[in-house]
């Protein structure tokens, strides 16, 4: 089935500290990016085609499943710094 809320939040490489995770949109989608602090959400970040979000890699985030678009399409970085 569907899910159109959040998925659950995460960080791509826990096991280091001192990183940039990098989201580039492949498609046109919807389903937003989210930024959570704690146990709430403090950003989405609508999903535009060609955008790039570059965010510490400290920082929670989770997923949308879209609701009117057939996929969603990400192409994810993670860079150690």
């Amino acid at each position: 089935g569907q899910n159109n809320g959040p998925h659950m939040p995460h960080i791509d490489q826990p096991e280091y500290p001192k990183h940039k995770t990098m989201i580039y949109y492949v498609n046109a989608a919807d389903g937003p990016t989210n930024l959570w602090e704690g146990d709430k959400i403090t950003e989405e970040i609508e999903f535009k085609r060609g955008r790039i979000l570059i965010i510490d890699g400290k920082v929670r985030h989770s997923s949308s499943c879209p609701v009117n678009s057939p996929r969603r399409m990400v192409i994810n970085y993670n860079f150690l710094i």
